[in-house]
């Protein structure tokens, strides 16, 4: 256990993994009367899962670990609404000063070239580096772009994915992009490009969640998308960067939220000006980053422990002991399950793939850029689920858990994508990709962290059960297990919002 005074982890001390031991987030003890409905939806899921009603009854649904997770209501989206007095942008040049990391590291396109259809759109008024170090309000920063689906052939195919429907990897990268953008505009009033190391740069440090906010099938390629990023709270170095995914007449269709950091001389960690958000907002975003602090300290005490707690090896002998009773007579090993109809092996989920770091995937300071990991990421847990389903049908992605970027990826760096399907039930599964570099210039060759990412699928009717068979995957599936069950108290949360939403309508 480390002690009291512990640091957090060095990039030497970084977890080989985002692999959680400990149960999730601490309950939350200032829930709003909104979220009242969600901790009753709480206790009666949670009832579900204990008595096996839920779910399936050879391997179990709900243990010690998992229970503090249903405890945590989803903190709600408050989107900031559209500033009375906007500015609407369309040519290259305006674009470019509007949106500059983006439209350097994304788009990829010349100084004289706006793509067709392209619109920016920002508050009038703002203010950026004359202000100083002094408060800024979430306007500042506010910065929304609109992507032609509905008139530009390129854009449309870029954005789609082979049914049609959202190809989410690629709206995460132009996210990140947006947020990068934000976050630029908050500090200095946008985004300036110089050789200079001592300038002052934006850095993604996390993804904390992208929800698809219960309409992720809702999505139309025929029409355009419009993403809105601005920033919500700044800490010491860092800031919340929301970015929400509308389209026209069905609204918001995904939300996410990055932690960026302002990196100054030296690329060391510097001060941001404050921000002044409306209360609904500020509280939110208070909230979520009590929740990031406490996610960081679960992955290094994960990292730093020598063994899984008490709670995760109870869970675990008892998943073991379950398993044990199908093993032959006289088998050896720890597991030896044999696989029964309906079941398949977690080890024939697993999928890999390497990929060099090429110039056009590199962002502004030489590194690669975190969209395009995240792109690559997601995209590899869908063709694993592809791979596990044996179907040319795609699954569909729900969300995306909170993801810490451990260390930058140099240019030519051979970069590795681990996926494996970690838990299943019903039509839901949730994958696993450990996201490394591979140190190809010493010898034996050597792997590092970079991140892991934790997805949601569901596909229809029913997934082959998955089943650990050796210790380490019996780890993966109760982290698997404990991230299943916080998903589905948010879909729980998502589904009566959007009831009550449907009911003041009519």
């Amino acid at each position: 256990m480390p002690s009291e005074n512990a640091r957090p982890p060095t990039s030497k001390q970084r977890p080989s993994g985002l692999l959680r031991y400990a149960g999730g987030v601490a309950p939350t003890t200032n829930a709003t009367n909104e979220n009242n409905d969600v901790k009753t939806a709480s206790d009666n899921l949670r009832r579900q899962l204990a008595s096996g009603t839920a779910a399936q009854q050879e391997i179990p649904l709900m243990s010690s670990s998992q229970a503090s997770a249903a405890q945590s209501a989803p903190v709600p989206h408050v989107p900031l609404p559209v500033p009375a007095d906007v500015v609407q942008t369309t040519s290259a040049e305006d674009v470019s000063a509007a949106i500059g990391f983006t439209w350097h590291t994304v788009f990829q396109v010349g100084p004289r070239h706006a793509p067709d259809g392209l619109v920016v759109t920002q508050a009038a008024g703002r203010r950026g580096a004359e202000a100083g170090m002094s408060p800024r309000s979430p306007y500042d920063s506010w910065v929304r772009v609109l992507v032609p689906l509905s008139t530009n052939l390129s854009f449309r195919l870029a954005f789609q994915d082979i049914e049609k429907s959202a190809r989410v990897g690629r709206i995460l990268e132009l996210a990140d992009g947006l947020a990068a953008d934000a976050g630029y505009r908050h500090c200095q009033g946008g985004y300036v490009h110089s050789e200079d190391p001592n300038q002052l740069s934006v850095a993604t440090a996390s993804i904390d969640s992208l929800n698809l906010a219960g309409a992720g099938g809702d999505f139309v390629a025929s029409k355009d998308l419009l993403l809105t990023a601005y920033v919500t709270r700044v800490g010491k170095t860092s800031m919340e960067v929301v970015c929400d995914v509308e389209q026209p007449d069905t609204g918001i269709v995904a939300h996410m939220y990055f932690t960026m950091v302002s990196l100054g001389r030296g690329g060391r960690p510097t001060k941001s000006p404050p921000v002044q958000a409306p209360s609904d907002i500020a509280d939110g975003a208070a909230l979520r980053a009590t929740r990031r602090a406490e996610s960081r300290q679960t992955a290094f005490e994960s990292a730093t422990r020598k063994s899984p707690p008490i709670n995760t090896l109870q869970d675990a002998h008892s998943l073991w002991r379950r398993l044990r009773r199908r093993r032959p007579a006289g088998a050896d090993g720890l597991l030896h399950a044999p696989i029964m109809q309906g079941e398949r092996a977690m080890a024939s989920s697993r999928l890999e793939t390497t990929q060099f770091v090429w110039p056009n995937e590199m962002n502004v300071h030489g590194t690669l850029f975190g969209g395009s990991l995240a792109r690559t990421a997601v995209e590899v847990a869908y063709m694993t689920t592809a791979q596990y389903l044996g179907s040319t049908a795609w699954a569909r992605l729900e969300a995306v858990d909170d993801v810490f970027f451990l260390q930058p990826v140099p240019a030519g760096a051979l970069v590795q994508y681990r996926g494996v399907i970690i838990f299943t039930d019903g039509p839901d599964m949730v994958v696993r990709v450990e996201v490394g570099m591979v140190r190809h210039g010493v010898h034996p060759a050597t792997w590092e962290a970079c991140c892991a990412f934790y997805t949601h699928f569901e596909w229809s009717p029913v997934v082959p059960r998955v089943v650990p068979q050796d210790y380490g995957e019996l780890l993966l599936y109760l982290e698997g297990l404990r991230r299943y069950h916080a998903h589905r108290i948010t879909k729980t949360y998502q589904a009566s919002k959007s009831s009550m939403i449907t009911d003041s309508k009519l």
